[in-house]
């Protein structure tokens, strides 16, 4: 930056020269100025760096599932809007979007047979189910800051009803801790509008209008219906992304060509969920491409992420398209893509 300094005025409000002690002070200015705009953009790295942890530890959660790391984004955006809509300050956006990803870590503790089971779950097993919540707050307790402390909060509360019938501790209406009651409304929209092992994708109509009968029983009232009132929030995020993944089709076609050790090098620098949204929109024949230089458990993963796929941040797909260019160039470069498709020439 320039730190410009014009007209030194005398005590007359004449205009004086600058003198050597004037040098001095404006370069102490500028060198604090400097350290204060390193240090904050040390600290928004910290803060991204984080968030992408998060992220990876609560989508590898998520994958024991047979969900998604879409499902953690989700939440994480409907935490996001929710709490700014109700007029919480930045600060505590940016902690609820940060700690909400990590609602069901707790899952970790729960075995497989219990937690994949396509079916219903007995009483006993609901039961064992129910433990994510309090081994959540385990996992996460002696919490060193404000994100790891509202994580913990969430863990354990994002399950209790404002009626009292919750779990774990059956705590009613204001003594929800707010995170626990905002989370609750994006588990369950997100849970009820995709698919599960258990049960197919609800329409948005029908969950929404779900959201609105639970309202005073399960949910926050207040909070469900200020999340109704966003509703067209989240349809126009999903008009915007389907534009975003049709211009994502215009890079992947060009990847047609490529051969499988490109196809592999691209699947090993792409993280897993960027790739799939980008094959949302890709023809299927890139698709089974894809599928078939990979593991079987790895290709039933990206199936599942792309038949599973709900609301994202439009965020999140344009992050996909830039790190997917960055590795289409870098192939191009190498000789193992052969650049054929129409409209790709533009991204690289």
């Amino acid at each position: 930056g320039v730190l410009q300094l014009l007209n030194k005025l005398s005590k007359k409000n004449k205009v004086k020269k600058y003198k050597k002690y004037d040098e001095e002070i404006a370069l102490s200015l500028g060198s604090q100025a400097a350290i204060a705009l390193d240090n904050t953009r040390l600290t928004d790295n910290l803060k991204k760096l984080h968030y992408a942890s998060i992220m990876r530890l609560s989508a590898a959660n998520e994958f024991r599932d047979n969900e998604t790391g879409f499902h953690v984004k989700r939440v994480s955006f409907y935490c996001e809007v929710l709490a700014r809509a109700i007029g919480m300050d930045e600060e505590y956006v940016r902690t609820i979007k940060y700690a909400s990803p990590l609602h069901d870590v707790g899952k970790i503790g729960i075995p497989d047979m219990i937690l994949k089971k396509p079916g219903k779950l007995t009483d006993k097993e609901y039961e064992i189910m129910k433990r994510h919540t309090s081994i959540g707050g385990e996992i996460l307790r002696n919490p060193d800051d404000d994100i790891m402390a509202m994580a913990k909060q969430v863990a354990e509360s994002h399950h209790e009803k404002w009626d009292g019938t919750g779990y774990p501790f059956g705590l009613k209406e204001a003594r929800i801790p707010l995170a626990g009651r905002i989370t609750a409304i994006a588990d369950v929209f997100d849970a009820l509008s995709n698919k599960r092992v258990y049960k197919p994708a609800f329409s948005l109509d029908d969950t929404f209008a779900i959201i609105k009968k639970d309202a005073g029983k399960h949910f926050d009232p207040d909070l469900a219906n200020t999340f109704l009132s966003i509703r067209d929030e989240v349809r126009e995020q999903d008009e915007e992304i389907a534009e975003k993944i049709e211009e994502l089709m215009f890079v992947f076609e060009n990847l047609l060509d490529i051969d499988d050790r490109g196809i592999q090098t691209l699947m090993r620098d792409v993280p897993a969920d960027r790739l799939a949204l980008a094959l949302k929109g890709a023809s299927e024949e890139l698709k089974e491409k894809i599928f078939k230089n990979m593991s079987s458990r790895a290709s039933e993963l990206l199936r599942d992420d792309l038949e599973n796929m709900g609301p994202v941040r439009l965020a999140d797909v344009e992050a996909s398209q830039k790190e997917i260019v960055a590795i289409t160039r870098k192939l191009a470069e190498a000789g193992t893509i052969m650049l054929g498709g129409a409209g790709g020439e533009e991204f690289l």
